[in-house]
């Protein structure tokens, strides 16, 4: 829990009401933001279909609508802000409450604000006076996560340590963001520069912005998992910018496409697809995560230690709280071993397939190494599943005759 709190909290008081309804956070998230853009499509006499259609067959939101991660809530941020800043006039009220979601953003994911300011920017300059408000309204906003990070972490201005920006990440970066914003979203950055619709100006500056702010960034996941899992892992951040998108689409199929869809038909036909694809992907990573947990759980003895890697936490996960002795890999030199009388079992996952988590697995197995001279660490299996990750469960055990 080294993030933005905003999530996190939302989740507690979920699992408050049922340990469960965790999992279906992201997935409420997504069927309330799904529902304000409905509303402003129609307001906006714009295609809803290919809309809505536009957010939900996005792959990126069919992987991450049942994750506890943060851009559920960030979408539907970002759909309460486009609601408002569609209106047809905008008071001085309306950049207050403007200012205040794009503070509370940052409670969740902090590149979210980098739309919300966008979106607003030019008129915000033309006229100061709604500047003035929304600046301090901003402000006002970001106080939960201010206070939150003051709490937990003990420091207001907490903030994780993300990687560098920089201009050479672009080259490395734009395979997959290119993928993102030409193939997943078809022809999303062409359409986005064509868009002509209301707010146009602050419409391509927010995509733009927020295409350019990604691009520059370090972190790239096809480095740790490959092409196909960055796909998901990189196309994740434009979940937030799906409203935007989702006008973008709507816009240029009302000038393109002569009918409008008014039938039941075609909405019958959307929701019975998604439905089978959501189905399809979800069953797919269960039963890879299934697999995970069935082999560990079958290599276990009564009153093993369990230690696991930090890329191995998923498989445990919905089992964690059942479970005793369990120690993630971070915390592993606190461990205290000159107590620990039975085995240890470690659980390593690693996409052996590209160099860097070659030479990452080689380094956490040195560290156990280091930490376990007393033990002999043997691998009692290996294999593979659905995504071509390499999962490997070690056992250790004391050397009694040393």
């Amino acid at each position: 829990m080294n993030y933005s709190l905003g999530t996190s909290l939302l989740q507690a008081a979920l699992y408050k009401m049922h340990p469960k309804a965790i999992f279906s956070s992201g997935t409420i998230y997504l069927f309330i933001s799904l529902t304000i853009m409905f509303k402003l499509l129609k307001r906006e006499g714009l295609n809803v279909v290919i809309g809505i259609t536009t957010i939900l067959f996005f792959l990126p939101t069919l992987f991450f609508a049942r994750s506890l991660m943060s851009e559920m809530p960030s979408l539907l941020i970002m759909a309460a802000y486009c609601w408002v800043v569609f209106k047809i006039e905008l008071k001085y009220t309306d950049y207050i409450f403007l200012g205040l979601l794009a503070g509370l953003s940052l409670w969740f994911r902090q590149t979210t604000i980098v739309l919300c300011v966008a979106l607003v920017l030019i008129p915000c300059i033309r006229n100061w006076k709604n500047g003035v408000m929304f600046l301090i309204a901003l402000i006002i906003g970001s106080i939960p996560k201010f206070v939150s990070s003051l709490h937990v972490y003990g420091d207001m201005f907490y903030s994780k340590n993300y990687e560098p920006f920089g201009v050479i990440n672009a080259i490395n970066n734009l395979t997959i963001y290119g993928f993102v914003t030409l193939a997943l979203l078809p022809g999303g950055l062409i359409l986005a520069y064509f868009y002509k619709g209301r707010k146009s100006y602050g419409v391509i500056l927010s995509v733009f912005t927020f295409f350019l702010l990604h691009l520059f960034y370090q972190y790239n996941a096809k480095t740790y998992s490959g092409f196909m899992s960055a796909i998901f892992y990189n196309g994740r951040y434009f979940i937030p910018c799906l409203p935007l998108f989702a006008i973008i689409y709507a816009w240029h199929a009302k000038r393109i496409v002569a009918f409008r869809f008014n039938t039941i038909l075609p909405w019958a036909a959307i929701c019975i697809l998604w439905i089978i694809t959501f189905s399809f992907i979800h069953n797919k990573v269960g039963q890879g995560h299934k697999e995970v947990g069935v082999e560990f759980f079958n290599s276990l003895q009564e009153n093993d230690v369990i230690l696991y890697s930090e890329s191995s936490y998923r498989y445990l996960n919905p089992s964690i709280e059942k479970m005793r002795n369990v120690i993630p890999m971070k915390k592993m030199e606190e461990l205290d071993i000159s107590g620990i009388e039975n085995d240890i079992v470690y659980l390593h996952a690693s996409k052996a397939n590209t160099n860097r988590q070659q030479r990452y697995s080689k380094k956490l197995l040195n560290r156990l190494k280091l930490k376990f001279v007393d033990y002999n660490i043997n691998a009692v299996n290996e294999f593979e599943i659905f995504d071509n990750t390499n999962i490997t469960i070690y056992r250790m055990a004391r050397i009694t005759n040393k």
